[in-house]
């Protein structure tokens, strides 16, 4: 039962740091309703039980945010990211583009949990996509990493639409959407957060 008690007590914790966060939304408000949440014992449960996609280590289908236990110290960050998806949806009722809802929910799932609370922005690089960064194909020269492609172009993110097929490169979208969130929210000490809360927001 300690694994519900530690869920539990984080994913309380991220529910006000969000509500904090998205005060100013004109969409926002409490849930009518509990959140839900299923807590599998294992990922062979979990995946039994969620087939359709198996692949992933958690999963947000209405009204439920489906995640399981796994004996090793971040298990609970995965269902932090399905549970922003959740927050998005239920509490403010956002509707983003692609590159913002996952951008906006591996910012919450990646940043440090320290002392009972999410450090926002604060990035953990042991944390998906974060860990993959050192896989990516940089070449260490900024020009010709760009004309080799290796970063997709912010067109491409924003529109959706003309980039590298992202059944092959899944991992580098979620680590540009996610850059792009954190370059909104805290580069130039946070110049353009404001412009970031009015597109999110509304």
């Amino acid at each position: 039962f300690r694994s519900t008690d530690v869920l539990g007590e984080v994913v309380d914790g991220f529910y006000k740091q969000y509500l904090a966060l998205m005060a100013n939304s004109p969409h926002r408000k409490r849930s009518d309703s509990l959140l839900l949440i299923n807590l599998y014992g294992s990922r062979p449960q979990f995946r039994l039980a969620n087939w359709p996609v198996g692949w992933a280590e958690a999963m947000y289908r209405y009204p439920y945010c489906n995640g399981y236990y796994e004996d090793q110290q971040k298990w609970y960050l995965w269902i932090i990211h399905e549970a922003a998806h959740q927050l998005n949806r239920e509490v403010a009722h956002l509707k983003l583009p692609l590159w913002a809802e996952e951008g906006l929910a591996a910012y919450f799932s990646t940043s440090r949990y320290e002392n009972g609370s999410l450090r926002f922005g604060a990035l953990d690089y042991d944390t998906y996509p974060l860990y993959w960064y050192n896989s990516y194909p940089l070449a260490g020269d900024e020009q010709a990493d760009i004309e080799s492609v290796a970063f997709i172009d912010l067109r491409s993110i924003l529109s959706g639409k003309g980039g590298p097929d992202m059944n092959l490169t899944f991992n580098q979208y979620y680590l540009e959407w996610l850059s792009l969130v954190h370059f909104m929210l805290h580069s130039r000490e946070g110049a353009h957060r404001e412009g970031f809360s009015c597109m999110v927001l509304g």
